[in-house]
């Protein structure tokens, strides 16, 4: 039409809506972030696996599962005419150049050196909304994140007194410790519940054993589920778990299954969790 057009088109004439952008997701925290912006994508990779991540329900119908996430089906990315391609710059970025003659590439990340992944979550929200020209719906996930932190600070403001350690059990002596440097870290920091954990590096975690969980015995402990059934004979059987004070005084709390690596949608639902989970007077409940 060209600007002498555009120029002759009435003045209360609204502009067309942006066009959705085809776009495949090869990272589960980037796929919980379009979704949770009204943007899901056409292809992922591991859909089965990523059900614990979104959710069966949160995903539209076709969409089209890619096969590992470490080594996606190329010839079935050529075929979908995507606009963009979304990937995690440490997880897959030793395929992007393969990824680059499909479609543009975006590459983030949130788990860096820089050990700050609720904000870069913010910030990497905001970029995925002015990409995919949904700027509004990313401001209101940031702002309804928000509006959760500020709710679990004021319900669990009873209990900054005690430092908090954050677990996924593995099997009776092993269990996975979240640090400085997860996402569960910093909204422990933003909730104003102490960390117990003094280790950080930019993957977030680190395989330990249980006594490690004795360094700081006044802390309470957060763990995920399911328990594995390698773990549950830790609450049925004599033994160091048994020993903690944590467990003999009755501070171990138990949340649903989060994913490790989530974003900001991941880093919300952990709020929302320990505020029902302590704030509701139950923090002995168990679920295995």
């Amino acid at each position: 039409m060209g600007l002498l057009g555009a120029a002759m088109l009435p003045a209360h004439a609204a502009s067309p809506a942006p066009r959705r952008l085809r776009t495949a997701v090869l990272a589960p925290w980037i796929a919980e972030t379009l979704l949770a912006i009204g943007t899901p994508p056409v292809a992922l990779p591991e859909l089965e696996r990523g059900a614990r991540v979104w959710g069966p329900s949160d995903l539209p119908a076709g969409v089209v599962d890619l096969g590992l996430a470490g080594e996606p089906n190329i010839e079935l990315l050529e075929q979908l005419r995507l606009d963009l391609i979304l990937a995690d710059s440490r997880l897959q970025g030793w395929i992007l150049p393969r990824l680059e003659p499909i479609a543009p590439v975006v590459a983030a990340a949130i788990y860096t050196p820089a050990l700050r992944p609720l904000a870069a979550a913010r910030a990497e929200t905001m970029r995925f909304g002015d990409l995919l020209h949904r700027r509004g719906e990313a401001a209101r996930l940031v702002a309804e994140a928000d509006a959760a932190f500020g709710q679990a600070r004021e319900a669990l403001s009873g209990f900054a007194e005690r430092p908090f350690f954050v677990v996924r059990l593995i099997d009776d002596r092993n269990l996975v410790l979240y640090c400085r440097g997860s996402l569960f870290h910093d909204v422990l920091v933003e909730l104003g519940l102490p960390p117990a954990s003094p280790v950080a590096n930019d993957w977030g975690f680190l395989t330990t054993g249980i006594e490690t969980l004795a360094a700081v015995p006044d802390a309470r402990i957060i763990h995920f589920e399911p328990v594995p059934k390698e773990a549950r004979r830790l609450f049925t059987q004599p033994s160091l778990w048994s020993h903690l004070p944590a467990v003999r005084d009755g501070r171990v709390t138990p949340i649903p299954e989060l994913y490790s690596w989530g974003g900001l949608p991941t880093a919300k639902r952990f709020a929302d969790e320990l505020a029902l989970s302590l704030a509701d007077g139950a923090p002995c409940r168990r679920r295995v």
